[in-house]
């Protein structure tokens, strides 16, 4: 009971202090009125300087600055006599209008927030198969709306309020920017350089330049004709999508472009797209993430001669082991044992070479590919060719089986059929992959 009748009597005490302080003030008012109208008086009958001095001395006594805070002293005074204890004063302090917390997340214009997203190639520098990883100068802009953050319009004749480097990162610390970044950003960029506009209207673009490495699988099945899609992900995974939403429009698809000449060792970049999907965050949050796909076409001629002059080569080995032969008067005239060793040294070399490619491009070693079907097939092709030098030329089994005539017409189909297959088969391959 004691603490309800406190609080009604500090709320009375508020309500008086305000009602009394406003009749204080007004008859102070009215008192200064009427000393001034006799003052008036006073000078326009006699010009008594005595009466303008008394005058001028009330009118500093009660200045307009101490008008109201001794009228509610005095109220104070009068409330506190009455109820017999003190009155708190900060019921009737006046209070400041707080300033906007430019830290906060902008929702002036409804949720999700939309942040605009554009993303250019300035220079592709460099793609590492084997580490599978691309290196590239971009520049990334993302652009939303803060009405926190709008100034009259006059204020800034060239439209925009601009920072650059360490201007633009010390006033980002200041107001709310989007959580975002490179998701398959390879490690720290090597460069990174930030600048930023403010609109009158609250308008808000960022822009970010970039050196770095990205993470990137590569698909070499069409190797070397084949184009490689390197990704580079901006992710916003500070805010739930359904806070802030990354978008793209018409003018961010215009910016997004590939700089003239744009190109690395052994690699062409040709075209750039965006595309916008949802990434699982913690708790079952999603975010939303833009995804820039650089298009590059690998430099065919610069590529393949290394490896295909080598790979047709090793085919064509143990094809010789069967075209040096011939057959006379029902004998061959090469010994088998010299074709076998001709045969081991194609094996080794589709060996030696395998190795060195292998250890080149890795990428090349794993999967379906051009290369790696043409090293199956010159594999395949020794084993053919061995089998057709013990069979045929060492131990003559169709000549005891069949006769020396079946012997005869079976190895004219062997000369010309296994290396027409064997060289069919590769052209085939390499078609394919440039198809």
């Amino acid at each position: 009971m004691s603490r309800g009748r406190s609080s009604a009597l500090v709320a009375l005490a508020t309500v008086l202090a305000v009602l009394l302080g406003l009749w204080v003030a007004r008859s102070v008012e009215a008192q200064e009125a009427e000393i001034v109208d006799g003052s008036g008086a006073a000078d326009r009958g006699d010009g008594d300087t005595t009466s303008d001095l008394h005058t001028s001395q009330r009118r500093a006594a009660i200045a307009p600055e101490d008008l109201n805070t001794a009228a509610i002293a005095a109220s104070l005074e009068q409330l506190e006599a009455v109820l017999g204890e003190p009155v708190p004063t900060t019921a009737v302090a006046p209070t400041a209008e707080a300033a906007p917390d430019l830290l906060s997340l902008p929702d002036g214009l409804g949720l999700p927030l939309g942040v605009h997203v554009g993303m250019a190639i300035v220079d592709l520098l460099g793609v590492d198969e084997n580490e599978e990883k691309f290196t590239a100068t971009l520049d990334a802009r993302i652009t939303w709306t803060d009405r926190r953050l709008a100034y009259p319009a006059e204020s800034r004749p060239t439209g925009w309020l601009s920072f650059r480097g360490e201007e633009a990162d010390e006033q980002l610390t200041r107001m709310w920017h989007p959580p975002v970044r490179f998701a398959n950003m390879d490690d720290e960029p090597s460069f990174e350089r930030r600048g930023l506009r403010i609109g009158p209207e609250g308008e808000v673009e960022l822009l970010i330049r970039v050196t770095a490495s990205f993470h990137e699988s590569f698909d070499v099945e069409r190797f070397p004709f084949d184009r490689q899609r390197l990704v580079v992900t901006l992710v916003a995974d500070g805010s739930p999508r359904e806070l802030v939403a990354l978008v793209f429009r018409q003018d961010d698809l215009d910016y997004t472009r590939v700089a003239r000449g744009a190109e690395a060792d052994g690699w062409y970049a040709r075209s750039i797209d965006l595309s916008r999907r949802q990434v699982r965050g913690w708790h079952g949050e999603s975010h939303d993430a833009v995804d820039a796909t650089l298009v590059v076409e690998r430099a065919a001629a610069e590529t393949a001669a290394p490896i295909f002059i080598p790979l047709f080569a090793s085919l064509i080995i143990p094809l010789l082991a069967i075209w040096l032969n011939k057959l006379e008067e029902g004998e061959f005239k090469i010994e088998a044992f010299e074709l076998a060793n001709v045969i081991v040294g194609g094996l080794f070399a589709v060996i030696a070479l395998n190795f060195t490619v292998s250890s080149e491009l890795a990428t090349l070693a794993h999967g379906d590919n051009t290369v790696a079907r043409l090293f199956s097939l010159c594999y395949m092709t020794l084993a053919v060719a061995l089998a057709v030098n013990l069979v045929v030329f060492r131990y003559r089994f169709l000549r005891a089986r069949f006769g020396p005539f079946i012997e005869e017409e079976v190895f004219r189909v062997l000369t010309w059929g296994i290396p027409t297959v064997a060289l069919a088969t590769a052209v085939a391959f390499v078609l394919v992959a440039y198809a």
